[in-house]
């Protein structure tokens, strides 16, 4: 009588084990397939910041091309404006010097 519901004890115990087993496993292949998942938005979001990585790099550089080449336009700008007024400035005209100059 003993022995049998030892036995009943052991093969009761032994459909416990076997049910967690099932449930582990189940919950082992569940996260497994998570983790494949995870790990590939992890990719695409990783090759994602570095392609706009790449394009901010591409476009400060743009845009520091573009801001020289205004300065560069402003300079040859301020140095036309310069050497168009130089004349007037370095070359004045004197009335009474060339009224003088007429009358002699």
């Amino acid at each position: 009588d003993r022995m049998i519901a030892t036995r009943h004890d052991m093969s009761r115990m032994e459909v416990a084990l076997v049910s967690l087993e099932a449930g582990f496993d189940e919950t082992r292949h569940r996260l497994t397939r998570h983790n494949a998942e995870l790990s590939r938005k992890i990719a695409e979001a990783e090759e994602e910041l570095s392609q706009l990585s790449w394009d901010l790099a591409n476009r400060r550089e743009a845009a520091r091309a573009a801001a020289d080449a205004v300065l560069d336009a402003r300079l040859v700008l301020g140095e036309a404006m310069v050497a168009a007024a130089a004349p007037a400035v370095l070359l004045p005209t004197f009335p009474a010097v060339g009224a003088a100059a007429a009358a002699a």
